[in-house]
């Protein structure tokens, strides 16, 4: 994840207000945080059976995590 958001901002050619390292930590906090959470709900409900509870899940986690990718690149480049 790391690697490909870097190589994002860097494609544009755009000058970043934070450094490469600040911008890894602010990632990992959110994924571990935020991300990881809804990552387990989709297994468990895998697990459990729950195909219509997990396909729900699943949306819900891919809509957050394009939420979080265009915070992060906004934010970047602003």
């Amino acid at each position: 994840m790391k690697d490909k958001t870097l190589e994002i901002i860097h494609t544009a050619h755009e000058r970043v207000n934070v450094s490469d390292e600040e911008l890894y930590s602010t990632m990992r906090v959110m994924y571990n945080h935020l991300l990881i959470k809804y990552m387990h709900r989709v297994v468990d409900l895998k697990a459990e059976g729950d195909t219509a509870g997990m396909e729900r899940e699943r949306q819900e986690l891919l809509h957050r995590y394009d939420r979080f990718i265009q915070m992060l690149l906004y934010g970047i480049l602003a």
